[in-house]
């Protein structure tokens, strides 16, 4: 929805991205299109250990947010499955990334 602009947002946070387009990045290429001039920068978060989440896809979705204008910034959390880590809201806020 940040991609959209259907939230107005200057960042996004994602968490253990699923869902059907996952496996197919370049399906959010039209998204990211929409969002070139939306000044957005966003952080994906995956566990280490989430075997739910191929690293391949989100290492390709991430890549193609910063070669088309939009920082993204990629981490691994050690030792997490599909999980929230227990201090999300110090990892956010301590990157200096937002």
């Amino acid at each position: 929805m940040a991609l959209t602009g259907d939230i107005p947002a200057c960042g996004f946070v994602v968490v253990a991205p699923g869902g059907g387009m996952i496996d197919e990045p370049e399906k959010w290429q039209s998204l990211i299109d929409e969002s070139k001039n939306h000044e957005l920068r966003g952080m994906i978060i995956r566990g280490t250990e989430d075997l739910a989440i191929p690293r391949d896809k989100l290492h390709d979705l991430v890549k193609m947010l910063n070669n088309n204008g939009i920082p993204c910034k990629f981490l691994e959390y050690p030792g997490l499955g599909h999980w929230y880590p227990p201090d999300l809201v110090d990892i956010v806020t301590s990157s200096n990334w937002f």
